[in-house]
């Protein structure tokens, strides 16, 4: 049996307004991908972003708690 991609496909439905639309289509045909090549790297883009961002302050709030020697602070710190 052969595999179909068209089988294996997942849509995504992304709500924007006209002109975040217009703004897409145009950044995508600057960068020369499809709309979804474009969407599909910015949000890997902000993931990456997110998770180094929670690394950082992971590895800040232990920095924290290793010199005090309390949680406290570096909880406080986040809040």
């Amino acid at each position: 049996m052969r595999n179909n991609n068209k089988d294996n496909r997942t849509a995504l439905l992304v709500r924007c307004t006209s002109e975040e639309a217009e703004e897409i289509r145009e950044s995508a045909h600057l960068e020369r991908r499809t709309v979804s090549g474009y969407v599909l790297r910015a949000v890997m883009s902000r993931i990456a972003s997110r998770d180094k961002i929670r690394q950082l302050s992971a590895s800040r709030v232990k920095a924290e708690t290793d010199s005090a020697g309390s949680w406290a602070p570096a909880l406080e710190s986040l809040l």
